[in-house]
């Protein structure tokens, strides 16, 4: 599997599970009211989901994206 492959899947996987542990301020756990805003304001919607401790993709997401 190439490297752009992988890169693609942790995106897709990314982006497809709606769950959320804790909400930073300015994000929401609410799925449909996230969609509802982002489609208000002609945004994207940004899907964080968690769970893995083990994960090296998750860690490094959450390393150097979501605590910055």
């Amino acid at each position: 599997m190439t490297r752009k492959m992988f890169t693609s899947l942790i995106l897709a996987a990314l982006l497809a599970f709606p769950v959320a542990a804790e909400t930073p301020q300015g994000w929401t756990d609410n799925f449909q009211s996230a969609l509802a805003k982002a489609q208000a304001e002609g945004k994207h919607v940004l899907v964080d989901f968690t769970g893995s401790n083990w994960c090296g993709w998750c860690i490094r997401l959450d390393k150097e994206v979501f605590s910055t």
